[in-house]
């Protein structure tokens, strides 16, 4: 099993891109769940 190789580097690559996306994604519904919560206990 080799690590490293030119199918290593554009397999990185493009898992490096879809991690990027899908943390951004969490981050983004994170930041929108805790606003909301805020929000919601600054109504009560």
């Amino acid at each position: 099993m080799r690590i490293l190789g030119p199918s290593a580097y554009e397999w990185a690559s493009h898992n490096f891109f879809l991690a990027a996306a899908v943390v951004g994604v969490v981050v983004v519904m994170a930041l929108f769940l805790y606003n909301r919560t805020k929000k919601g206990r600054y109504r009560q």
